[in-house]
């Protein structure tokens, strides 16, 4: 609902701008023609004719589809495309062949036209000769490496510059209309691994930023070329031995050589039979290939609509429907409690009759994880340590809970809960409020510091629950494996090093042990703290007893956004005393890396990334 009215205001405020740049260009008699924004760097925002265009030539599909809905006849175009329906008149235009080895431009000249519209890829070998003519041209991208917002965007800016502001808010619709098809067939389909196969059999694949690509992005389909390279690479080589390796559920085929998906299938097919490797992928074995005819290669404008519309109706039954809301909602869920939670006495296991549909999360430590497994949150603390996703920020409440006393748990409750999800330092008081209203409370670790063997217990118990079996879940848990093979590496490489650990609010300092958040994760690092306290994770910091401690590193955190901007409170808080800062050798000699508020405390999954981040940093520093 939200997206269909934010499309009815975007649609009536480009009819507003249209509109007002209409009038503009009436009382000047000028004509613009707009750039989709991507092409801005390379072409300009607008191109700016003294006159409106009486003779053009179209030399692009893409743009003739728009011409014809704004009603205007080219004096010549190029040759049609198959795949695009057009009324019988265009096809009596006079045509000139334009491709990728040229085009007769004497033949374009004999039609005296006023403007040109052709492919930029042109614009090379013939731009020149068009401006020594005295010929605007206006540039239109096209190709297999075109995305479908690239597409969208060249048509919309055509449909601005040659129709009406009520057309380009028409054809702007259309493609809304089918963003939200997508959407819709995402939402009730599950995801599957899958490849495109571009050409034939182990030739080349395309990537989520191709034509095809992109469209499939949109679906419930995890594109593993994207894995293997660079995703913006497009159409790109592969072998046979990758694609094995990937194992993609299922396979899209396209070429430029095959005019239906039917004679494509007879290339493939005759190369599955003759190489029997290729039966060890799921797709081959298990006949999940979709054969698309060379509509889905290269861009053809507008047709994109209709094509994204035929390629929904073609996967109804190639791609399983997802697990329905009903089925979803009466499923138990069982949220254990790890090793940890139980020596602190919560041994019995929450057991919920059904998937919870109104999650209110009143620590930040589960919340990524919770997203990313789908799980529906109502509402979520606010954080000044981590952008929570736009998609999460714009559907769920933030509750303002940091270093708030006076919180009314009253007002989580009035959100009608299903699960709350609470430290369980808060449970004699928010916990008893809400088990008392009889809503399942659910208690993590909490507490100024969460260390990360507590973040990856906890992170099991919410997988279990959430995403058993899931590619999701098994994703964030591999995440933590990955980072854990890579700290045995780190730890080899800073075997020996010491660290003193400042988390500071200048003037103000005070030393991390290894049991602060990012003392444990120096500690991981392999790095020797050179500060212990049996008593308390994190102390104010004793100044005479630091002139003993000599770290070969500081790590410095404190509350601003970026490292730069504490390095700026730091080294000024240093200036004002350098006879004492001066005397610790790592400080004098610059061996100081200073840190964002994301390594004060974690927000969950995340401190996998900060960790990663971390080690880079920290190796980097010692390899100079």
């Amino acid at each position: 609902m939200l997206k269909k009215f934010l499309s009815l205001m975007l649609s009536a405020v480009l009819c507003a701008s249209l509109l007002a740049a209409a009038f503009a260009e009436e009382a000047s008699g000028e004509k613009v023609l707009y750039y989709p924004d991507f092409m801005a760097e390379s072409e300009g925002e607008t191109l700016v004719l003294e006159q409106e265009p009486q003779r053009i030539a179209c030399l692009s599909n893409a743009a003739l589809q728009v011409l014809v809905r704004c009603g205007i006849t080219p004096v010549v175009i190029t040759s049609l495309s198959a795949s695009a329906e057009f009324p019988e008149w265009v096809y009596e235009l006079p045509t000139v062949t334009v491709g990728v080895n040229g085009m007769d431009i004497e033949t374009i000249f004999a039609y005296e036209p006023d403007l040109v519209i052709v492919g930029s890829y042109q614009k090379e070998t013939y731009g020149q000769q068009f401006a020594d003519a005295g010929i605007p041209v206006y540039y239109t991208s096209e190709g297999p490496s075109i995305n479908y917002e690239q597409t969208k965007q060249t048509a919309i800016a055509l449909a601005r510059s040659f129709g009406t502001a009520e057309m380009a808010a028409e054809i702007e619709a259309e493609f809304a209309a089918v963003e939200e098809r997508a959407a819709q067939f995402t939402a009730s389909h599950q995801r599957m691994r899958m490849m495109i196969f571009f050409s034939e059999p182990g030739a080349y694949q395309q990537t989520s930023s191709g034509y095809l690509g992109s469209m499939l992005a949109m679906l419930p389909f995890d594109n593993l070329s994207d894995t293997v390279t660079d995703p913006a690479g497009g159409t790109v080589p592969m072998d046979a031995e990758t694609a094995i390796t990937l194992n993609p559920e299922i396979i899209f085929a396209i070429s430029p050589t095959a005019a239906t998906g039917e004679d494509l299938r007879a290339i493939f097919e005759e190369d599955f039979a003759a190489n029997p490797a290729w039966q060890q992928i799921d797709a081959v074995k298990n006949g999940n290939v979709v054969y698309l005819s060379k509509e889905f290669v290269t861009t053809k404008g507008l047709q994109v609509v209709d094509s994204f519309n035929e390629l929904m109706d073609m996967l109804e039954g190639a791609v399983p429907a997802a697990e329905t809301a009903q089925t979803a909602q009466t499923a138990a869920i069982t949220l254990e409690y790890p090793a940890n939670m139980q020596e602190k006495g919560y041994t019995e296991p929450l057991t919920l009759t059904s998937a919870p549909q109104r999650v209110v999360c009143m620590s930040s430590t589960p919340v990524l994880a919770l997203h990313e497994m789908g799980v529906p949150m109502v509402a979520i603390p606010a954080s000044s340590v981590v952008d929570w996703p736009e998609d999460l920020a714009a559907c769920a409440q933030q509750l303002q809970l940091s270093h708030n006393t006076n919180f009314d748990i009253e007002t989580v409750v009035a959100l009608e809960p299903d699960l709350v999800i609470l430290g369980y330092t808060s449970q004699e008081t928010y916990g008893a409020v809400l088990e008392g209203a009889g809503i399942p409370v659910y208690y993590v670790d909490a507490g100024h510091t969460v260390s990360y063997d507590s973040i990856l217990a906890q992170t099991q118990a919410l997988v279990d629950a959430f995403g058993a079996d899931t590619e999701v879940g098994a994703d964030i848990l591999q995440r933590f494996a990955d980072l854990e093979a890579r700290l045995e590496e780190a730890r080899a490489q800073l075997a020996g090093k010491t660290v003193m650990v400042l988390q500071s609010a200048p003037p103000s300092h005070y030393i991390q042990t290894n049991g602060g958040t990012l003392g444990s994760m120096a500690e991981m690092l392999g790095l020797t703290n050179v500060y212990e306290n049996d008593a308390s994770s994190m102390a104010q910091l004793d100044y005479e007893t630091a002139l003993s401690y000599d770290p070969d590193l500081v790590l410095c955190v404190g509350m601003s956004k970026t490292g730069e901007e504490h390095r700026a409170l730091m080294e000024e808080d240093f200036a004002n005393n350098p006879d004492y800062w001066n005397s610790i050798p790592a400080i004098a000699a610059g061996d100081v890396i200073y840190l964002p508020v994301s390594y004060v405390s974690s927000a969950g999954i995340n401190v996998v990334d900060n960790i990663n981040a971390l080690a880079d940093i920290v190796l980097n520093h010692f390899a100079q």
